[in-house]
């Protein structure tokens, strides 16, 4: 993939849709060898191409654990 940054994905509208149930947009993305078979977070932006075509361009990252920090903090306390 060229010019393409790691862990980041773009998304074009797919010009080629013939039936409804073809998707609206299509893409790639490129990830890390560390990222295969894990769950992942994306997050998209609508971006503005220099003909004013319309695109959605993302990160893709490990998902973060939640830390339940008051669950923590409550069996610090002795009492």
């Amino acid at each position: 993939m060229k010019d393409y940054k790691t862990n980041r994905f773009v998304l074009f509208q797919n010009d080629s849709k013939k039936a409804e149930n073809h998707p609206d947009y299509r893409g790639l993305a490129l990830v890390t060898q560390d990222m295969v078979g894990k769950e992942l977070e994306i997050a998209g932006w609508v971006q503005e191409d220099k003909k004013g075509g319309q695109y959605i361009s993302g990160t893709i990252q490990l998902k973060r654990e939640k830390n339940d920090t008051k669950k923590e903090v409550e069996e610090d306390i002795p009492f």
